[in-house]
């Protein structure tokens, strides 16, 4: 699948930050039919120049009703969530019947829980797409500022990318700072933003880079790394020389506000195989 989606109607289920809107623009720019089920306390306030319900995070009926309603047969998952706190007494009875399966994933890393919901999902015979098939945010290598890559930081980078091989397998991390072969953060569930705020607040020198990729065997359909103007921010803030993402494999949110930002502050960005 290429360009903006399915010709059949798209439901977007809608979570922090920019991603979603750019899918919902996506297939508003289409002309395609789409229903946005923005989740309750994460999604923006975008949504309301789009066709869309708020719902619960653990509505699960709801959400699966509006999706219904709307003639969805496919679906993606956009933006960031937190887990939430389950309590039974307060679940509809769809989520009632989930639960023995959501539980025991709700204890495992994020890919294991999405791959949970996205079984539950096409149970109810919904279609789970990426949101990388809907709006063409991933990109091949290249080095797009002007800063570029020293030497060390090449050094840094394949600490990073092995320590993230490594820990692939516990489900743990999409991101790792590493400055002079020292880790300065990994990414847990709390996120890339909060690492970066963490290091930025201890740390007293400057140098390093942020890398982002795919963990091996991630669902692409589910959940993809991103980076956006925010990320740079970030990263000056926690003292960085660059970002490195992997090519095809991170999305890039508005990459040329993403360049711009990071030539402004003298960053590199770096995206390799």
């Amino acid at each position: 699948m290429t360009g903006p989606g399915p010709a059949t109607p798209l439901g977007i289920i809608a979570g922090r930050g920019a991603l979603p809107r750019l899918v919902a623009e996506a297939r508003a720019q289409a002309g395609l039919p789409y229903m946005i089920v923005g989740l309750n306390g994460f999604v923006g306030d975008w949504v309301h120049d789009h066709p869309h319900e708020i719902q619960a995070i653990t509505a699960v009926r709801r959400i699966l009703n509006a999706l219904a309603t709307a003639g969805c047969t496919h679906v993606t998952m956009a933006g960031g969530v937190e887990r939430p706190v389950v309590n039974p007494l307060k679940l509809d009875g769809k989520a009632l019947t989930w639960l023995p399966k959501l539980l025991p994933a709700l204890r495992k890393g994020d890919d294991a829980l999405l791959r949970t919901v996205r079984g539950l999902l096409e149970a109810e015979g919904l279609i789970l797409i990426g949101a990388d098939q809907i709006v063409p945010l991933t990109w091949t290598e290249d080095v797009p500022t002007l800063a570029k890559p020293s030497a060390d930081s090449a050094s840094d980078v394949a600490k990073a990318e092995a320590i993230l091989a490594a820990l692939a397998a516990h489900d743990v991390g999409q991101g790792a700072v590493v400055h002079r072969g020292l880790t300065l953060g990994i990414e847990t569930l709390f996120g890339t933003d909060h690492m970066l705020e963490m290091i930025g607040q201890v740390r007293s020198d400057h140098g390093g880079v942020l890398v982002k990729r795919l963990k091996q065997g991630q669902d692409r359909a589910i959940d993809m790394p991103a980076i956006g103007p925010q990320t740079v921010e970030n990263a000056v803030r926690a003292g960085l020389d660059g970002i490195v993402i992997e090519a095809n494999g991170v999305l890039i949110l508005d990459r040329d506000a993403t360049v711009a930002a990071a030539d402004e502050a003298g960053l590199f960005i770096w995206i390799k195989p």
